[in-house]
């Protein structure tokens, strides 16, 4: 069972829904079904969180790099700016 699967479950699905109560009652193992589609959900919301917390992490990474970056170049500019005035003075 793969994600390429996902479509024809939702399409079983949806014919299954379009049946009359009566209609329904005579479909053997629909569990199967149900189950099928809740794994295939899953699996799907698996890779959406997965992607959405690398997203996350890279975003995070990017922001403290430039932050670290920023904070080392303030120090540097800092300490040249001592060493201007003590070579000065």
């Amino acid at each position: 069972m793969t994600l390429k699967d996902r479509k024809t479950v939702n399409s079983i699905v949806g014919r299954y829904n379009a049946l009359s109560e009566y209609d329904r009652a005579k479909i053997e193992r629909w569990e199967d079904v149900v189950k099928t589609k809740t794994q295939l959900d899953n699996i799907l919301r698996g890779i959406v969180i997965g992607v959405v917390l690398s997203v996350t992490a890279a975003v995070a990474a990017v922001f403290l790099v430039r932050r670290i970056r920023k904070k080392r170049r303030s120090k540097e500019k800092a300490m040249e700016e001592l060493a201007a005035q003590g070579g000065a003075g």
